[in-house]
């Protein structure tokens, strides 16, 4: 196994059975095709320091972005699988942080950490995500860019 595929497998391992939302066939996929799906924070079309970058920011939520590149890249093409994808991606962000910050004196340190959570989710919501995800799975719908290039 390479160093990425080892460090995918951990943080799944770790992960199993902490009540994630996520597909079943995450956690009995072949480690392979999991660490192969996953890039960190950000699109792929990004450079990879920006998205390193990124994901350093956003390092408590590492394990989230693992399930959401796996969701997004076995993701049927449709908008609400997009919309449950990215839903599950904050709820999963939440776990992480009614899990790790329970006490009331941890409570600063969960707004600090939240507020990184909401401006992924926002992040993911906008119209370059959305396109980025039409060009991975080849959908166009009638509302996109590419469909109005297509249709004039």
């Amino acid at each position: 196994m390479t160093k990425h595929e080892i460090k995918i497998n951990d943080l799944r391992e770790k992960a199993r059975g902490m009540g994630y939302r996520v597909r079943d066939d995450f956690w009995s996929a072949p480690i392979e095709r999991v660490a192969f799906a996953s890039n960190g924070a950000g699109p792929s079309k990004w450079p990879k320091s920006v998205r390193w970058f990124i994901s350093f920011l956003l390092r408590r939520f590492t394990i989230v972005f693992v399930m959401h590149d796996w969701e997004f890249e076995n993701s049927d093409g449709t908008i609400s699988s997009w919309l449950m994808v990215n839903y599950n991606m904050l709820k999963n962000m939440e776990l992480i942080l009614d899990t790790k910050y329970r006490k009331w004196f941890q409570k600063i340190r969960y707004a600090f950490w939240y507020k990184r959570a909401i401006g992924a989710f926002i992040a993911v919501m906008t119209d370059d995500c959305f396109n980025t995800w039409i060009e991975s799975t080849g959908n166009v719908f009638p509302d996109s860019e590419e469909f109005k290039k297509v249709n004039k």
